[in-house]
């Protein structure tokens, strides 16, 4: 191999890690955006428009991320906006992708009242994941 091939290669290599870095800034910059609207609707009612608006931001970010954290994310702004069944069906799209997901199991078991089986189920998944959360249950 010749010093040009190198670098070239190596070029093409630093590219690559910048486009990956810059994707996951957005990623974290959508985010960021639509935590403000997620602060918000826990404390009160927020406009339609803008829980729209941040679930976009969110589902963009998800694209951008192999983390699980925009869809959890996306279920809690839909608990706090009062779209429950959206928001049970995002904890499931978290538990289905990632089943050792701890917050996925807390987002389901935050978002599955009216059912007391799926409430249960959550629980004990929680606490198979970490005894220590019974904690954390028992001040909800």
């Amino acid at each position: 191999m010749n010093n040009f091939t190198v670098r070239s290669a190596l070029v093409v290599l630093a590219l690559l890690v910048g486009a990956w870095l810059g994707l996951g800034v957005r990623a974290l910059a959508l985010e960021s955006n639509a935590r403000g609207v997620l602060d918000r609707a826990r404390a009160g009612p927020v406009p339609p428009a803008e829980v729209n608006a941040a679930l976009g931001d969110l589902a963009k970010a998800g694209r951008l991320s192999p983390d699980q954290g925009p869809v959890i994310r996306q279920g809690e702004l839909l608990a706090a906006a009062g779209r429950d069944d959206e928001a049970r069906a995002a904890a499931t799209r978290v538990n289905d992708a990632e089943p050792d997901n701890l917050q996925g199991w807390f987002l389901t078991w935050v978002v599955s009242d009216p059912d007391k089986r799926a409430k249960a189920q959550a629980k004990r998944r929680l606490l198979e994941l970490n005894p220590w959360f019974e904690y954390a249950l028992r001040r909800r």
